[in-house]
């Protein structure tokens, strides 16, 4: 059922968003997810609760969406499928770890903690992130901290020739 509710939202957040995808735009719809998810924890009714649930989820969307976006953009042609997959990996393999801890989070504490708890280390983490961000703008580094269509791109960049193999191997001698 959450699947089937999930999907008009997707479809909402994907046609409000005109632009291309920004770290500025993730780092900002992070700290309001974060920060709306550390509210939920606080909530005492459901009812509050209940009408906080949806721009949360609006927030959760559009972060994921946002990252997934940057990914692709960013990630040369040739790796593309690998970034992705490590990008995957990463966001649905860390449940085996973190569904355990958030158990006993909820089994230490009151049942609200881990959303408490997780809000709070996601707004930490963006907050880092801006600064991180921040501190490359000001540096003058150049990086993949902007807009993907206006970055610097090398004209010397390899593109994948899908005939070309690699070497493996000891190469013979005659």
């Amino acid at each position: 059922m959450r699947c089937s509710a999930s999907k008009p939202g997707t479809s909402i957040v994907g046609a409000r968003i005109k632009r291309p995808p920004t770290a500025g735009r993730l780092i900002t719809a992070t700290v309001v997810f974060g920060l709306l998810e550390a509210t939920l924890g606080l909530l005492p009714g459901y009812d509050t609760f209940l009408a906080l649930l949806v721009p949360t989820g609006y927030a959760s969307v559009t972060v994921t969406m946002t990252a997934n976006s940057l990914i692709q953009l960013h990630a040369e042609p040739h790796l593309r499928g690998r970034v992705l997959s490590a990008y995957f990996l990463v966001l649905l393999g860390g449940t085996p770890v973190g569904a355990p801890l958030v158990g006993l989070v909820s089994d230490c504490y009151v049942a609200r903690s881990p959303l408490l708890l997780g809000g709070l280390v996601s707004t930490f983490a963006a907050v880092a992130c801006s600064t991180l961000t921040f501190r490359l703008r000001r540096q003058g580094k150049p990086g993949r901290t902007g807009d993907p269509t206006r970055a610097n791109v090398s004209s010397t960049r390899r593109t994948f020739d899908p005939g070309c193999r690699p070497f493996r191997g000891r190469r013979r001698v005659r």
